[in-house]
C-alpha cells in the first residue's frame, strides 16, 4: 500500500469542500505497476468525464476539479449519488432522489456530468485503487480562463460569459438532472409511501 502524495490527494479530494493538494506535475513514479501499464497504453487524446455541480460546469464557482474518469457511469455516481451521500442520505432511486435518514425526499438538483477530450500530456496520473478509473488532469479554473480568454480582445471579453470560455476549452455538459412537475409528483408519492410505513 503506497503512502505518498497520491494517497493524500485521494483522501482530501474526496471530502466535501476540500480540494487540496493540487497536483501540478506528473505522479507517474507513485503509480502502481498496473496503473503505469494502463497509463502507457493511453492514446494521444482521450475523452474523460467528471461529476460536478452546475456551477462548476459553467465556471461560476471559480473551481474545476482534477479528478476525471473514462467511465461515464462512474461520473454519474459522483455527480448524483456520492454528492447526496455526503448530505446525510442513505437510500437512492436511480441517482435522482435522496431519501434522508429522517424520511425527507430531496431531489438532486444542480448537478451534472461534464466531458472534455484531453491530450495525453495533460494527464498527470492514473489511479484505480478504488476502482474509479481516476485520471488526474492538469486543469484548473485559472488555466481555462487564461488559455481561452487570449483569443478575445478586451472589449469582447466584457460580453463573454465564463460558461462560453469553458465551452471554448472543450468542456461540455453530458448529463444533468432537472426537476420537472412529474418528478415533484413522484417525490410526493414516495414520501406518502414512506409515511405509511411509520
Amino acid at each position: 500500500m503506497r503512502k505518498n502524495i497520491l494517497d493524500e490527494y485521494q483522501m482530501t479530494n474526496k471530502l466535501m469542500g476540500e480540494y487540496l493538494p493540487v497536483i501540478e506535475e506528473s505522479v507517474y513514479d507513485f503509480m502502481e505497476d498496473d496503473e503505469k501499464k494502463h497509463f502507457d497504453s493511453l492514446p494521444d487524446r482521450i475523452t474523460l468525464y467528471r461529476g460536478c455541480s452546475i456551477d462548476e460546469a459553467y465556471g461560476s464557482s471559480e473551481y474545476i476539479g482534477q479528478s476525471w474518469t473514462d467511465d461515464i457511469d462512474i461520473a454519474k455516481f459522483f455527480a448524483y449519488e456520492h454528492h447526496t451521500a455526503a448530505l446525510g442520505g442513505s437510500k437512492f432511486d436511480n441517482a435522482k432522489i435522496l431519501i434522508a435518514d429522517d424520511g425527507r425526499i430531496v431531489p438532486v438538483a444542480g448537478r451534472c456530468v461534464i466531458s472534455r477530450t484531453f491530450n495525453k500530456n495533460e494527464i498527470l496520473g492514473y489511479v484505480n485503487s478504488r476502482e474509479e478509473r481516476e485520471y488526474i488532469c492538469d486543469i484548473s479554473y485559472e488555466k481555462v480562463i487564461k488559455e481561452t480568454s487570449q483569443y478575445y480582445d478586451e472589449d469582447e471579453l466584457e460580453d463573454i460569459e465564463t460558461q462560453d470560455l469553458f465551452s471554448d476549452y472543450g468542456i461540455e455538459i453530458e448529463d444533468t438532472f432537472k426537476i420537472t412537475d412529474e418528478f415533484k409528483k413522484e417525490c410526493i408519492e414516495k414520501y406518502s409511501e414512506f409515511l405509511a410505513t411509520k
